[in-house]
């Protein structure tokens, strides 16, 4: 029998054709429950609390991830959470193959507003902030605290006033390290400016990593620097190939649009471009944009989008259900005002009938430079674009090359979650990242080289989904029509007998369409 390939952890009986461990919140056991259905109990004390997985969820402007996991040995892996209800940062080590809990560590927080976590090669940081709302220029708002790898010291550099009222503003906060220096790109509503308003932008920080210096930091109005200047910006990400800088910025006025910039740190040059023009007034907060991770090929910069067709010059509306776009743009094209090219993964905008009205902006993992996992989590709930409820449907897998193109079909488990921790690969080749669902901490683990085998090897039927695109929709309907009329056509005819009754015939037809104009009924 072939080992089961997505595997979540988590206190409760195996998935259907999965393997399950969990960390539980509060004091328990973590149970690890294997393939063959076997239960080991490992003691453990997990948090109290742990992130929603609805915060994966941002339809105009992004909030700073409170998730986070990496790799903390060759044997470990360790998870790292904002627990607002204990006010503390929440550290835990797992032992990468088992599950089982092998220290668990509280922090207690510095300043009062949470920023972001980077675990570095030598040290890990962790950004504080601290509201200002007198715009006092002597207030400490904002300090990188620098822990040596095992969590025992600590050390930090802090910065009064810096032009800043509440950091972390309606935006995101993100690091990347090059040459002993730590970059972070954030964002902040600013002390009021000569119009009497508050602005929102964003914000940047160069941190030489063993003095614990700032050699320069950006967070006046129309900076010019290597980060580049936006407000609003509301969402910020920073990554680097080993050789330049890549910085992301949301924009919705100056300028109006998604943003790239490549900074080279050995001459200090700096390009930019702007890689989605947004339609719509200048400074109006919505963009019809919502973006996810960023990463690199060997050839381009990729980032992850849902958003609307912006082809027409106009927005959508912001209950309107959007696709997942992948937003490819080559290196070398960086400066040049070139735009992205646009590579859309789904074809919800406009349709009726679907059994979904939100999604998430999709996460993006790199395996290798020509191959990409793609996850985002389909839902029904609040159609606002400010809320953050969902009920998870389902979440959907692509693989992708180093071009941003699909390969293969996209797939689906219904029994899987995902929450702004980014996944990560480890050295062991799999794929990790939690959620929280049912108010315990699960870690999951997708095998790359096989990321839909679900049930021994064998691609496991969605009732419906007679083309295996991913979606039950008219294409299907039509596809069993034209099986049963003899066409000859390539059908999945598991998918294709919907009642389960086992034969294909028009009593599937018309059980499909009725669930598609979501009358009351059910599919097998």
């Amino acid at each position: 029998m072939k080992a089961k390939r997505l595997t979540a952890f988590m206190c409760a009986a195996a998935l259907a054709g999965m393997t399950a461990y969990a960390a539980p919140v509060g004091n328990g056991d973590v149970s690890i429950v294997s393939a063959a259905g076997d239960i080991l109990e490992v003691s453990g004390t997990a948090p109290e609390n742990s992130i929603d997985t609805s915060t994966h969820y941002y339809d105009n402007q992004d909030k700073t991830v409170k998730g986070y996991m990496y790799q903390s040995g060759e044997d470990t892996i360790t998870r790292v959470e904002y627990v607002a209800s204990l006010k503390k940062i929440v550290v835990e080590t797992y032992d990468m193959a088992s599950g089982e809990l092998k220290k668990s560590k509280q922090i207690d927080m510095k300043l009062s507003v949470f920023g972001g976590f980077f675990a570095g090669e030598k040290y890990n940081y962790i950004v504080e902030g601290e509201n200002n709302a007198d715009e006092d220029p002597n207030k400490e708002v904002f300090t990188v605290i620098r822990y040596t790898k095992d969590w025992s010291s600590w050390k930090s550099k802090s910065l009064v006033g810096i032009n800043t009222q509440y950091p972390f503003d309606a935006g995101s906060c993100d690091m990347t390290e090059y040459g002993g220096k730590l970059y972070i790109h954030t964002c902040h509503q600013m002390f009021k400016s000569s119009d009497g308003l508050n602005h929102q932008a964003n914000m940047s920080f160069i941190l030489d990593e063993e003095n614990m210096i700032f050699d320069s930091y950006y967070t006046t109005v129309y900076q010019n620097n290597v980060f580049g200047y936006f407000s609003h910006s509301f969402d910020q990400r920073i990554i680097n190939d080993g050789e330049k800088i890549y910085i992301y910025d949301h924009g919705d006025a100056i300028p109006r649009a998604l943003g790239l910039k490549c900074y080279d740190p050995s001459t200090r040059d700096f390009k930019s471009s702007k890689i989605v023009d947004i339609p719509g007034s200048y400074g109006a907060n919505y963009t019809s944009i919502t973006t996810g991770d960023m990463t690199y090929s060997a050839d381009n910069i990729i980032i992850g989008a849902k958003m609307a067709d912006l082809s027409g010059g106009t927005l959508d509306n912001h209950t309107d259900l959007k696709d997942i776009y992948l937003l490819v743009t080559p290196k070398s094209s960086i400066g040049q005002n070139s735009n992205a090219k646009t590579i859309k993964l789904t074809d919800y905008a406009g349709k009726t009938g679907l059994d979904i009205n939100r999604n998430s902006a999709p996460h993006i993992t790199k395996v290798s430079d020509d191959k990409f996992i793609v996850m985002w989590k389909e839902s029904t709930g609040s159609l606002n674009w400010w809320s953050s409820s969902d009920t998870k449907v389902r979440v959907k897998i692509a693989v992708v090359d180093g071009n941003g193109r699909l390969e293969g079909s996209i797939m689906e488990n219904t029994d899987i979650e995902l929450s702004d921790c980014e996944p990560i690969l480890c050295s062991d080749g799999n794929v990790r990242w939690y959620a929280n669902s049912d108010g315990k901490a699960k870690i999951y683990v997708l095998d790359p080289d096989d990321p839909n085998n679900f049930s021994d090897g064998e691609y496991e039927p969605v009732s419906g989904d007679v083309n295996r695109d991913g979606y039950k929709n008219i294409n299907d309907v039509l596809l069993i029509q034209q099986s049963i009329a003899g066409w000859g056509v390539d059908i999945d005819k598991d998918a294709a007998d919907v009642n389960g009754d086992g034969t294909i015939n028009i009593n599937d037809v018309l059980l499909l369409q009725q669930y598609l104009a979501g009358w009351k009924v059910k599919i097998k």
